[in-house]
C-alpha cells in the first residue's frame, strides 16, 4: 500500500471517529461519519480492485 492509501484509510477513520470525541454537532456528525465511511469504502474497494495507479514521474 502506497502513503497515498494509507493517509486515506486514516482520514476516513478520522472522519468516522471524531464527532464522537466531542467535535461536532448532531447534522455535522452524521455528515462526518458518512464521509468518513464513504471515503473508507472507495479506499478499500481500489485497494482491492487496483485501480489506484502509480503515475509515472516525468
Amino acid at each position: 500500500m502506497t502513503w497515498e492509501r494509507w493517509l486515506n484509510a486514516v482520514l476516513g477513520l478520522w472522519l468516522i471517529v471524531s464527532p464522537f470525541l466531542g467535535f461536532a454537532a448532531n447534522a455535522m456528525m452524521i455528515n462526518l461519519v458518512v464521509v468518513g465511511l464513504v471515503l473508507a469504502a472507495v479506499n478499500l474497494f481500489a485497494t482491492a480492485t487496483g485501480q489506484i495507479q502509480r503515475r509515472a514521474h516525468m
